[in-house]
């Protein structure tokens, strides 16, 4: 069959082309799912987690933490508290946002962070440093987004066999 440039296909199986006949639909369309080749690591992961809540603050208005990149030096314990909540939950196979939000608490909390009225990474104080039912609605979506956008990342984990 010839086909003529910018002439419409005839049927629903054939794609518009200039360029010749087009693929059977067998092979027209990329399969949808992991690529076997495909695998992260915990801070992959947590890089990814990161930077889908950073997306967040940033249309939400609220101040975000760092990009990953620029999280070193006196900003290293945002990508070592993050590395660490994805390891707590692929450990444990929990990716309920209740205990995300505790361990992310742990964290802070073991680093010497307190309960305050605004984010102050130089005194190290939180309004987040609460229990889940004292969090806002809006915080605790940033936690229920973490802990989906991992649940799908988790597939993807390198195994060392």
């Amino acid at each position: 069959k010839k086909y003529v440039r910018g002439a419409l296909p005839d049927s629903k199986n054939e794609s518009r082309s200039a360029h010749g006949p087009a693929l059977p639909p067998s092979t027209s369309k990329k399969q949808i799912g992991t690529h076997p080749n495909m695998k992260l690591m915990y801070a992959d992961m947590a890089r990814i987690c990161h930077e889908a809540i950073r997306a967040m603050c940033l249309t939400s208005g609220e101040t975000p933490d760092p990009a990953w990149d620029e999280c070193i030096g006196a900003n290293a314990y945002i990508r070592d508290s993050a590395i660490a909540n994805v390891e707590y939950s692929l450990e444990n196979q929990s990716f309920d946002p209740i205990d995300a939000h505790r361990n992310w608490r742990y964290w802070r909390e073991r680093d010497g962070w307190t309960l305050g009225p605004t984010k102050d990474r130089v005194l190290k104080r939180h309004p987040c440093l609460v229990s889940w039912a004292d969090l806002s609605e809006v915080q605790r979506n940033k936690d229920r987004l973490w802990q989906g956008v991992l649940k799908t990342l988790a597939p993807m984990l390198q195994n060392d066999d």
